[in-house]
């Protein structure tokens, strides 16, 4: 059963797949209908179908409600549900009725954010930025307007606070609602393969170009930008390994995933999905490339190794470098113009020559078309044709509620503008001159060696 226009439909089951998911389809379809309105209510049931329909409709602003596990006959589907920590409400199913009641006729009362006259509204708001900001060191003002206030405007509801300053003396309350408000901030939709026909392209056309001309000494190193839970890094290295044995291809291939959430990246990391992914996966790929655990599918060893997952700001951090393929999809949509454009100069100073970018299908390059040819317009796939070794360093945030008046630690944007001028010096050092150099992590791990490094130091061998 779907969803259209407020109106429902039956339909066949999905053909090719054992598993039917008929929750996470109807979820889904009912996130793209209802958008904001959307409420999914999980009870008890067995397996995982709705966890995956849930995130499109949290990810619309819509509400989650689940059974608590405990008073349910079958916890299977309430426990996995809960698992995505996206949940608003665990109650016992006694509970849900009045709290549904509550939720619904609670007064929805930020249709006013779009005023640019309410600048008493604007100030209580930014103070609410600056308060996640203190307790995560993330700084929302970047992000668009309208994601913000769904996200902030279901947290009042939730917690039954009227205006946005009730809102405020509730978090100062609450220290946890910052925390959860921040999670909120960061939810994205992911899943394996996403958009089939752009991977198609991905496997056809460009990544038998990143092989093109190789040694078997060479690298070659993507990195997957907002990566979330895993599922898009996940995917680019099965395809990789695909075509590697495909071609009897020997060469080291690593793939930096990055994202904001440390949380997502915890979980990214275990390498772990419920049997919802069945959907996504063919039957091939997932029985050779998948461990099937009770109810649970593991990656295997060979494809977890290619990746490195970390926590990474891709407007403050300093970027990865020497890039054949950066895939960042659907991240951009959240951001405001200039922040958009600052980033796609970051990728661009991070791509080799005749290398490639992959962004989600609703995202541009904007003012970089002349040095980004466009491989495929559709699926927003692009070639680096006329590559730079400088970086754009200058940003102006011109978010109205932008953090900085709240804030009383101020970002040093000296030390950052100071660390990136020296990666860039350091790059160009080693192009011009034939330097060598090595970048540790903290526990002196060793993340990267570029240069003639072999003259100076060499590795120990591998027990």
């Amino acid at each position: 059963m779907t969803i259209d226009n407020g109106t429902l439909f039956l339909k066949d089951k999905p053909k090719g797949f054992e598993l039917n998911l008929p929750i996470d389809i109807f979820f889904k379809s009912l996130a793209h209908d209802q958008k904001e309105n959307s409420i999914g209510i999980v009870l008890s049931g067995t397996g995982s179908d709705g966890s995956r329909g849930l995130r499109y409709i949290k990810d619309q602003g819509g509400m989650l409600m689940v059974q608590e596990p405990k008073n349910a006959k079958f916890d299977g589907m309430p426990n996995s549900a809960i698992a995505t920590g996206l949940i608003d409400y665990i109650l016992p199913i006694s509970d849900i009725p009045k709290e549904l009641v509550n939720f619904i006729s609670h007064p929805k009362t930020l249709t006013n954010i779009k005023s640019d006259k309410d600048l008493e509204f604007k100030k209580e708001f930014t103070k609410l930025i600056s308060l996640v900001y203190k307790k995560t060191n993330i700084d929302f003002s970047d992000y668009k307007l309208p994601t913000l206030s769904r996200r902030v405007i279901r947290r009042m509801s939730v917690n039954k606070t009227l205006t946005i300053r009730d809102y405020l003396n509730f978090v100062n309350d609450n220290e946890n609602e910052l925390e959860i408000l921040y999670r909120e901030f960061l939810i994205g939709v992911t899943k394996f393969f996403r958009d089939t026909e752009a991977f198609s392209i991905i496997e056809k056309e460009i990544i038998p170009e990143l092989f093109k001309h190789t040694q078997p000494t060479d690298k070659i190193k993507l990195w997957s930008v907002g990566c979330s839970s895993g599922e898009e890094a996940y995917s680019l290295a099965i395809l990789l390994k695909e075509y590697m044995t495909k071609n009897n291809i020997d060469i080291n291939v690593k793939i930096f995933a990055t994202d904001l959430d440390k949380e997502v990246i915890k979980k990214a990391n275990k390498g772990f999905f419920t049997e919802s992914i069945v959907a996504d996966i063919s039957h091939k790929l997932l029985n050779k490339y998948f461990i099937k655990k009770d109810d649970l599918y593991f990656i295997s060893p060979e494809i977890r190794k290619m990746i490195i997952f970390s926590q990474h700001n891709i407007v403050n951090d300093p970027p990865l470098t020497k890039m054949d393929l950066i895939v960042c999809r659907n991240l951009l949509i959240y951001l405001q113009p200039n922040l958009q454009q600052k980033i796609i100069g970051t990728f661009h100073y991070a791509l080799k020559p005749d290398k490639f970018l992959f962004l989600g299908p609703s995202e541009s390059i904007g003012q970089h078309s002349a040095s980004l040819k466009v491989m495929s317009r559709k699926w927003r796939i692009y070639k680096n044709a006329v590559p730079t070794k400088t970086m754009n360093l200058g940003y102006a945030n011109k978010s109205y509620y932008s953090t900085k008046p709240y804030l009383k630690e101020k970002i040093n944007n000296q030390s950052l503008v100071e660390k990136k001028l020296t990666e860039s010096l350091s790059e160009t050092l080693l192009e011009e001159t034939g330097a060598a150099s090595a970048y540790v992590d903290k526990d002196f791990d060793l993340i990267s060696a570029d240069g003639h490094f072999k003259d100076f130091f060499e590795f120990p061998e591998k027990n």
